[in-house]
């Protein structure tokens, strides 16, 4: 055992092996720690982190200094599992969207967490305990909303409702509000991670285009963690399709652009040319920029929702506006607007606020929409661990900004 030379000697070799010849977990070269129950060898640091999950995880040597741990068993183990293959296991499912270390990664945050993802949650394996692979998810997504701090140009922290939808990071002077203040496109992002909270005990993470920084601001690591995640998983899906459609591997205008909801897209019909309607009935709609309430008698019709200033339109009337649902999202807009019974449509460009007269027209209007979007979105499941992660994809409009915000 410790006093056997030999078998000390043989484990100094480990990192000479092909298969340990970076870290198992950052890719530094010439690891000199051992995790004895993995099977695998670690930088100091990743060491470090591993030492904090506790030995019925990981039990952490120095190849170096603890020379009492090597017995034949011990190194034959070593030998049949290795860094390559432990990663093979451990990270079969990891989706290309997941933030890891690498040798040049100053975030401890990103490195704990990759590390306890692997080893303690097991999110990577095949079938992994929670039942649910991080590998496959739905796409596009529903939006994902909420609250967080944004440095503007003059530095000043300011806190804005976020929305970030299809491929389009949008947001919002208060949530209520139907325009964003400014339109960034996720295709173009790439992130810089703090080493912890800031002064103001908020986690700040950047997100960089080619021309700027936007530093962003939330509660805690999990919430950072999260919101990167999302912004990098859109960033995947829509550069692929970019790239898929650039090289004529799928027909043109599958891709989300910013003006495929507007209301402009298309002509506005008469009440008699629209057809049958799948539902129709009065919603209060709130009137953009001025925040008024007006009720409307709306119409859903094929792939769009029509709205009259009349109780009942006659057959020549045109509505007063549509809002073309292809690529819109459904989503409860109670809290956001502040008032019972909403339903919120979104778009990159605008948010709609519709508000019904009791909870069963709610209830039944938030099912119509639903469906009809569903059915014009085409959401499906998208594997990201047999995706490579795509590089950004610079332009010269990556922001859409109100200069007065």
């Amino acid at each position: 055992m410790a006093d056997d030379q030999d078998l000390v000697t043989e484990a100094a070799q480990l990192p000479r092996w092909e298969v340990n010849r970076y870290c198992a977990d950052c890719d530094t070269e010439n690891p000199q720690w051992a995790s004895l129950n993995l099977g695998i060898l670690l930088c100091i640091t990743c060491a470090g982190v591993h030492r904090t999950l506790g030995v019925q995880i990981s039990k952490v040597r120095s190849l170096e200094l603890d020379t009492d741990c090597w017995d034949r068993g011990q190194l034959d183990f070593m030998r049949q599992v290795g860094n390559v293959r432990a990663r093979q296991i451990y990270e079969a499912t990891c989706p290309c969207w997941y933030l890891r270390p690498t040798r040049d990664t100053t975030s401890p945050i990103v490195r704990e967490n990759w590390i306890r993802a692997k080893y303690e949650r097991h999110d990577f394996l095949l079938n992994p305990p929670s039942g649910q692979s991080l590998a496959i998810s739905v796409m596009p997504e529903p939006p994902r909303e909420g609250y967080l701090w944004k440095a503007n140009k003059k530095g000043t922290w300011q806190k804005r409702y976020f929305t970030l939808f299809g491929r389009y990071l949008s947001y919002y002077k208060a949530s209520a509000d139907s325009y964003p203040k400014g339109i960034i496109d996720v295709c173009e992002l790439t992130f810089a991670l703090p080493n912890g909270p800031d002064g103001n005990k908020r986690f700040v993470f950047e997100a960089h285009t080619g021309s700027r920084a936007f530093p962003f601001g939330v509660d805690s690591a999990a919430e950072m963690l999260d919101w990167v995640h999302a912004l990098k998983r859109a960033a995947a899906y829509y550069i692929t399709l970019l790239n898929a459609e650039a090289a004529g591997a799928m027909a043109p205008g599958t891709v989300m652009t910013l003006n495929t909801a507007s209301e402009d897209d298309k002509p506005l019909l008469s009440y008699q040319q629209m057809g049958t309607p799948i539902k129709m009935g009065t919603l209060s709609k709130q009137g953009g920029h001025w925040k008024s309430w007006n009720k409307r008698t709306c119409v859903l019709v094929d792939g769009m929702l029509y709205y009259f200033k009349k109780d009942k339109p006659a057959a020549g009337d045109i509505p007063g506006g549509g809002i073309p649902l292809a690529r819109c999202a459904v989503a409860d807009g109670s809290e956001r607007a502040g008032k019972a019974r909403c339903i919120s449509l979104i778009t990159p460009s605008r948010v709609y606020f519709l508000c019904a007269e009791n909870d069963a027209e709610r209830n039944e209007w938030f099912d119509a929409l639903t469906r009809e979007c569903d059915k014009l979105t085409g959401a499906q499941p998208t594997s990201f661990s047999e995706m490579p992660q795509p590089e950004p994809i610079r332009t010269n409009d990556a922001v859409i900004e109100d200069d007065s915000e």
